[in-house]
């Protein structure tokens, strides 16, 4: 599995992103997860059930 450095990741972020997001550790986890599903070969690529996952456990707990 090929992963892009933070500053690559970083450079291809919006800069008005991290004006209103407040953990841009989530938007590079996010950024990897999109790079994995757009790999050339679709049997590299995470299936659906998996991504969702991802994208759950990377949700914030709701505030109580």
């Amino acid at each position: 599995m090929s992963r892009a450095d933070d500053n690559t990741v970083m450079e291809a972020v919006d800069s008005e992103v991290s004006v209103t997001c407040t953990d841009m550790g989530l938007v590079q986890k996010v950024f990897q997860l999109a790079l994995l599903c757009t790999k050339q070969h679709p049997i590299d690529r995470p299936r659906m059930h998996e991504e969702a996952r991802v994208l759950l456990w990377l949700m914030p707990a709701p505030a109580v």
